[in-house]
């Protein structure tokens, strides 16, 4: 290894980050990707030119490789040293840490099912498995996205109404309940307040925080939903993060529990809950929240 290598490789502030968060775990590619805020072929190449200069080694397990800095000269040790680790990426191994434990079921928060690993078991097939008990009558379903929340509603309803002001969004999930035929999926386009009839559920799958004004919608649905009928709202926690209004579209970065409790009551919704739901494995870390609500049978 070239001295001037080495100095080369460590005068890049970005690789010496990386050098110093591989110095306190491995990490994979996408483990750096998430804790740098660096595209993957940034940190794939920063990778390269470090472990061309010896002070990077890989580890294959399976089919990922897990890196990590390597036994360098006395004096890059030193050099290191000097280098403190972040409040910011101490944070974010810690995550990393807790992402890795869920993978192999040991968090149930971060979506493994229970601390004991059991080959099979997830949240995902519990869900299904829920959803397949239950019977929903007629549903509008507000938002429909790639539409795979509109097809397992679908399968347990007995007609499926997908709300949404995107044609695209409507033909494609139109074409994925035909090819799975589902025939009792219809779409709509266009708000939920300008739907011509009720429903039994109105559902807003991370979709509330697309409207510009989340409460007239839903007071919109309240209108929608029969007496005795239910919203149900699963949205992202208040956060912080402004990239999601320019990436994702959304109007709102999520919302609290008071704030979402508020909407569906001043709607006129009562048997209101509204509770934790769960919490991304990737970073950033975004919350969820879930709410239900009724609308009281005497409403006029």
């Amino acid at each position: 290894m070239a001295i001037s290598d080495t100095f080369s490789a460590l005068g890049d502030p970005a690789r010496l980050r990386t050098l110093v968060l591989l110095k306190e775990m491995e990490l994979t590619v996408s483990e750096l990707v998430d804790v740098l805020g660096l595209a993957q072929s940034t940190v794939s190449g920063m990778l390269r030119v470090m472990m061309s200069a010896d002070l990077v080694r890989g580890r294959k397990d399976g089919r990922r490789t897990y890196y990590t800095a390597a036994d360098g000269a006395d004096w890059v040790d030193v050099a290191l040293s000097d280098v403190p680790l972040t409040d910011a990426d101490a944070d974010a191994l810690d995550r990393v840490r807790s992402a890795r434990l869920a993978d192999a079921g040991g968090d149930p928060v971060t979506g493994a099912f229970d601390h004991g690993y059991v080959p099979g078991r997830s949240w995902k097939t519990l869900a299904r498995s829920l959803l397949m008990l239950s019977r929903f009558g007629t549903v509008a379903d507000i938002g429909v996205g790639r539409g795979d929340l509109t097809l397992l509603l679908a399968r347990s309803s007995d007609a499926l109404l997908a709300v949404d002001t995107d044609a695209d969004k409507l033909t494609s999930v139109g074409e994925r309940a035909a090819k799975a035929g589902l025939e009792n999926v219809r779409t709509w386009h266009g708000p939920v307040g300008s739907l011509r009839e009720t429903v039994d559920l109105v559902a807003f799958s991370l979709s509330l925080h697309c409207h510009v004004d989340p409460a007239a919608a839903v007071a919109d649905a309240f209108d929608v939903v029969r007496p005795g009928g239910r919203i149900w709202i699963t949205e992202l926690a208040a956060h912080q993060h402004e990239w999601v209004r320019e990436r994702c579209g959304h109007h709102h970065l999520g919302f609290d529990r008071d704030a979402l409790g508020r909407m569906l009551a001043e709607a006129g919704f009562v048997d209101i809950e509204v509770r934790a739901g769960g919490r991304d494995r990737r970073q950033p870390p975004f919350h969820t929240l879930i709410a239900i609500a009724t609308r009281p049978k005497g409403a006029p």
